[in-house]
């Protein structure tokens, strides 16, 4: 029987590290590499700012440890960075979607440490406004070009956005989410 949940999120989100269930990823591997026995039967997932290397090699420390915590390691892979135009991983702050219906797509956010939009935000308690945009840019120009381009035509197109309008409801905490993208109309 697993006795917690904890969620690891990137160093940057120090002060949401104050929340209960939620550790930052270098306190995490110092447990580990000292006494890991406050692990023993928890629950591990990855949240944001935990890049795809670091989570690899958290599975890794945490299998040689044997400290007895499960980790599941995140299962979605981001999207190539040739289909978001970016030349830097760390940049690339969402899943590869996934088709769920005719127009309506799914991907995960992806945020590293590391990335651009990360580099000057200061609160440690959520995601940047900002940084939610880019993710949504990303994937207006991933998903006409995943899905509506004919495979040779991938690299021959650009996109010019007229407008984009986001409303924001509520925060966005260094946790796993989603996002939904609905087309209307594509041309």
């Amino acid at each position: 029987m697993y006795r917690n949940v904890i969620f690891v999120v990137g160093d940057r989100h120090v002060d949401f590290c104050n929340n209960k269930g939620v550790m930052r990823l270098s306190t995490l591997r110092e447990k580990i590499a000292n006494d890991c026995t406050e692990l023993e039967n928890c629950i591990l997932i990855p949240g944001q700012g935990v890049c795809k290397v670091d989570a690899e090699n958290l599975r890794i420390e945490i299998e040689k440890a044997d400290c007895g915590a499960v980790y599941f390691k995140p299962a979605e892979e981001p999207i190539e960075k040739k289909f978001v135009h970016k030349s830097k991983s760390e940049n690339v702050l969402v899943s590869e979607p996934y088709k769920i219906s005719d127009h309506m797509f799914i991907a995960w956010l992806l945020v590293d440490d590391h990335c651009a939009e990360m580099s000057d935000h200061t609160t440690g308690q959520h995601i940047s406004g900002m940084l939610i945009m880019e993710a949504v840019r990303q994937l207006l120009i991933g998903i006409p070009t995943l899905f509506y381009l004919l495979q040779e035509k991938r690299d021959d197109y650009t996109y010019l956005f007229k407008r984009l309008t986001i409303d924001y409801y509520s925060f966005i905490f260094p946790l796993p989410a989603e996002i939904r993208i609905s087309v209307r109309k594509a041309q």
